[in-house]
């Protein structure tokens, strides 16, 4: 129950991680992003269960940018040994933007050009395959609320 309630906590993590300490003030697009203005919309949602594998994709928009997620489970013996999260971002310096709060938050963060890959395998480490597709869903459904 403690890490289903770090996983829902992850999620609205994931909505502010775009609220960032920064000197690049002047693009209008990134301030509605930081600032949370407007909700948050996806698409192209995927859910693939390959055996030992669970790969969830979709489209975020939020400001009028939109931003390709990626979460990839991978499991042994039903239990999940790895957990990564990569989201694209349509610029290298939105990325790059994201990435300083990501770090500033203490994070395992890289950054490969416009993508952000997030290690979250220790928060999921030992889950049932169930339990972590059940969290995976309710992450992404969460994204869809409206921002306040």
């Amino acid at each position: 129950m403690k890490k289903f309630l770090f996983m829902c906590m992850m999620a609205l993590g994931c909505m502010t991680a775009f609220t960032a300490c920064g000197d690049d003030d002047d693009d209008p697009v990134i301030e509605d992003i930081q600032g949370g203005s407007g909700s948050v919309k996806t698409s192209n949602y995927s859910l693939k269960d390959n055996g030992n594998e669970i790969v969830l994709t979709f489209d975020m928009t939020a400001a009028g940018v939109t931003m390709n997620m990626k979460w990839v489970a991978t499991f042994q013996n039903d239990l999940c040994v790895s957990f990564v999260e990569q989201t694209t971002y349509p610029s290298e310096s939105m990325a790059k933007l994201s990435y300083e709060a990501a770090v500033k938050e203490g994070e395992t963060v890289r950054l490969d050009g416009r993508t952000i890959i997030t290690d979250l395998s220790e928060s999921y480490a030992g889950m049932d395959k169930a339990t972590v597709k059940l969290i995976m869903e309710t992450m992404y459904q969460s994204m869809t609320q409206p921002v306040k």
